[in-house]
């Protein structure tokens, strides 16, 4: 009978043996982040770079243990042919290791357990070295990126830095190829390196290269400089293989944020390299390759929509046509509705033309062992916090800084749908206790054209999301009204919650607004959001709790619903107190907090009710069945009467 084995030897042959420092408990809580990201937030983020992950890892059951050693040596000897092909090309020890997907130390090990593959491994690596020394001016072109950057540089390339420079490469004319890696591990320097010798070997090429702010642009232009300008000491085998790089006669075209270089196109005046910030001019310029890195931080998430304007408008517009040019965006994530989400969304980036790769892959390995090693990740998993999973598993869908990230899957009730949602009433009424008290509607406008109405339905323990519309790019009053209107006959409404402050005012004391209320009988509430919005007490992240308990329902029967109420759940997934109000998109939070806001008074009015109601039910039950049962009275003697 096969044995279920608690973990899978398959797997713990290639840990490195530095992980030997890590508790059972740090490597489990490794795998468990490494997995969130293969699992949640896949529509926010797109698919994983190159599929190298697994997504159905688990336990594993073997039919005995020769079948399992006969798979274990089969697969040793596939990695061991991968590696002693690589290092024959030229590639260093770690990018080899990256492509097979063992770490150094197994690397090592089997140096040192196997003579064959030592034998090998040395035969290959001495074919390398002899291929790094042979190249001359006019095979130079010809060779790969590792090959060149070896010797032009003395820079070795790890794995995923030659699987970002292949996309590059290999990128599509005409589309924006986006790259999302973790901070820290060395993509901007790989870039210059690549820029380099991209422009070494092609002078009439046009490369454009957008940072967030200038300076970071102007960094990477020294740098790139300094390599053309010296041509001897460090960088006399670039200029030796591919110079001259520079002119003296023509310093002029050498500027500080732009060069163009000794074998552009005469009569072109494009510079070969030009450096920009995003809130730079970059009119009258034209590229061929674009580079966009890092082009938005956290301090310009209030920007996304500015950024994803010029992105269409201004930088898209520098290429010679519609599709010609490359694009390239390499980045981090942010949040769920930062500008990599914003562009795959808008259809700006096709899914085909996304790769990523999260820091700890799903056997909690990290995948840059070279620059941030896995003895390292807990340290940084406990450091980051909240932030881990958007910042370095590319994951926002998943980070738990999120005050609802970890609730909203109890919010989506599939037992209701939109057009169902009177049966919520009938469910309730069959419970005393839950009985529904009321229908109210509530809307959060902006003077900006943001509006989203919500109606709801709640008793004493419940809450129902009856109905939301959401509609951007109308900043008429009389589309709230119309809509409100709509909703308070649609859902038969009892109570109206608009706003007291700014814009939400003047829609508070609308003449039209009192007169729907006037003639539907609706009663007409004022919400004050003040300071209390961000108390844990009585601000937006109170609803927590009942998400939680499962109190709080939102219909996600069939897909009308889940497509009319997707936006309250997304906006519930990336909410957080602490991010500026510009910097998120909330209205339907805000109108769902409003409502739960006004219910959570009503309950608390209806609890001291039924509170006063006992007492006096009690006390006339204690003093007999008097005429006046509010006041508990006894019989008084008069003085001087017996």
């Amino acid at each position: 009978m096969a044995e279920e084995l608690e973990f899978d030897p398959f797997e713990v042959e290639w840990v490195d043996p530095t992980q030997s420092m890590l508790t059972r408990a740090e490597i489990d809580n490794l795998i468990e982040v490494g997995r969130e990201r293969l699992t949640t937030g896949q529509e926010a983020t797109g698919g994983l770079w190159l599929n190298r992950d697994d997504p159905e890892l688990g336990k594993r059951r073997m039919d005995g243990v020769s079948k399992y050693h006969q798979r274990v040596r089969k697969e040793r000897i596939d990695r061991q042919g991968q590696m002693v092909a690589r290092l024959a090309a030229g590639y260093s020890i770690e990018d080899c290791c990256w492509h097979v997907n063992i770490t150094k130390g197994t690397y090592y090990k089997w140096r040192t357990d196997d003579e064959d593959f030592k034998r090998e491994s040395t035969r290959a690596q001495r074919e390398g070295k002899a291929l790094l020394n042979g190249i001359s001016t006019s095979n130079a072109r010809e060779l790969p990126f590792h090959i060149l950057r070896k010797r032009c540089f003395g820079r070795d390339t790890y794995g995923y830095q030659q699987t970002m420079i292949d996309i590059i490469e290999e990128a599509p004319e005409g589309e924006i190829t986006m790259i999302l890696l973790p901070p820290g591990v060395g993509k901007t320097m790989t870039l210059e390196d690549w820029l380099s010798l991209e422009l070494a070997m092609d002078q009439t090429k046009r490369c454009m290269y957008i940072s967030e702010s200038s300076d970071l642009g102007e960094r990477t232009m020294s740098v790139i400089k300094d390599r053309f300008e010296n041509t001897d000491g460090e960088y006399n085998e670039l200029n030796g293989l591919f110079g001259p790089l520079y002119d003296e006669d023509s310093d002029k075209a050498w500027r500080q944020t732009a060069i163009r270089m000794p074998g552009a196109k005469v009569g072109n005046r494009d510079y070969s390299l030009r450096t920009r910030g995003m809130k730079s001019q970059i009119y009258s310029i034209r590229a061929d390759i674009i580079i966009l890195d890092d082009i938005q931080t956290r301090n310009t998430l209030g920007l996304t929509k500015k950024f994803l304007d010029d992105i269409r408008g201004t930088i898209l517009t520098r290429r010679e046509g519609a599709i010609q040019g490359k694009v390239i965006y390499i980045g981090t994530r942010l949040e769920l509705n930062d500008l990599p989400s914003v562009l795959i969304k808008e259809g700006v980036v096709l899914e085909e033309n996304l790769f990523i790769m999260p820091l700890i892959n799903s056997e909690g390995r990290s995948n840059f062992e070279d620059v941030i090693p896995t003895k390292s990740l807990p340290v940084l998993v406990r450091q980051q916090g909240s932030m881990f999973q958007s910042v370095y598993q590319q994951n926002p869908a998943g980070a738990t800084s999120n005050t609802f990230s970890d609730v909203v899957g109890k919010v989506r009730d599939p037992r209701y749908t939109l057009g169902t949602w009177h049966k919520a009433q009938d469910i309730a009424s069959d419970d005393v206790d839950n009985k529904v008290l009321g229908r109210i509607v509530t809307i959060d406008p902006s003077l900006t054209g943001g509006n989203a109405i919500m109606a709801m339905g709640y008793s004493m323990t419940d809450l129902w999301v009856y109905g939301l519309d959401i509609k951007y790019n109308s900043n008429r009053m009389s589309y709230a009204e119309d809509m409100l209107e709509d909703f308070i006959l649609r859902f038969q409404a009892t109570e109206l919650i608009i706003e007291d402050k700014a814009y939400q005012k003047a829609l508070l004391t609308s003449e039209r607004i009192e007169a729907i209320c006037s003639k539907y009988g609706v009663k007409l509430r004022k919400h004050t959001t003040g300071t209390e919005k961000h108390d844990e007490t009585f601000g937006v992240a109170k609803m927590e709790t009942p998400m939680m308990q499962g109190h709080i329902h939102v219909p996600w029967g069939d897909d009308a619903s889940q497509q009319e109420m997707g936006p309250l759940i997304e906006q519930l997934q990336m909410w957080r107190p602490d991010l500026p109000t510009k910097a998120i998109v909330q209205d339907a939070v805000m109108a769902l907090w409003f409502g739960h806001h006004w219910i959570v008074h009503q309950r608390a009015l209806a609890e001291a009710r039924k509170r006063a109601d006992l007492e006096i039910s009690r006390s006339s039950a204690r003093h007999g069945n008097r005429s006046n049962r509010r006041i508990p009275y006894g019989k008084t003697r008069m003085p001087g009467r017996h």
